[in-house]
């Protein structure tokens, strides 16, 4: 990871992040390749993008403050990049969502900051754990704001096989 993020010094545009996670999951699947016989190899990362800027896990408790401020009351969108590989074919590609998500009051930021898995998730938030209630998106995109968007994976991998 800390290769493709020195590849991506600054990411300010919803493009530049799409890439970012797409080169993120193509360098964890590829890194598996040489493991994997008669297999395929599923790896993504997923971010949270919000007002021209990557919002990732938070390093930290004044990181979290930060980026839980930024996110509430707001608009943004979770990108997963995801990375496919079956007999040597490759499927790099991304999905986006939409998530509007309500306002924090001070009280709620402050018990995410000291909940331990803020520090676990892209944008400090797991949307069906530690802000469930908070954030909205279509049903459609749960799982990909969750960080695996399971019904495109499975309709590509489906497809794999008739091929």
């Amino acid at each position: 990871e800390e290769k493709v993020k020195k590849a991506f010094p600054v990411i300010d545009t919803e493009v530049l992040a799409t890439e970012y996670v797409k080169k993120l999951a193509y360098e964890k699947a590829k890194a598996l390749e040489d493991y994997v016989e008669n297999g395929i190899i599923i790896a993504a990362d997923t971010i949270a993008f919000c007002d021209n800027e990557k919002l990732e896990k938070p390093v930290d408790k004044e990181d979290a403050r930060r980026i839980l401020t930024k996110i509430s009351d707001s608009k943004h969108v979770a990108i997963t990049g995801v990375c496919i590989i079956k007999d040597g074919i490759i499927d790099n590609f991304h999905e986006t969502s939409f998530v509007e998500m309500d306002k924090f009051e001070e009280e709620k930021i402050e018990e995410l900051i000291n909940n331990p898995n803020t520090y676990l998730y892209a944008g400090g938030y797991c949307i069906d754990d530690n802000i469930q209630g908070y954030a909205h998106v279509a049903d459609s995109d749960m799982t990909n704001v969750m960080g695996l968007p399971l019904e495109e994976i499975i309709r590509r991998c489906n497809n794999y096989e008739k091929h």
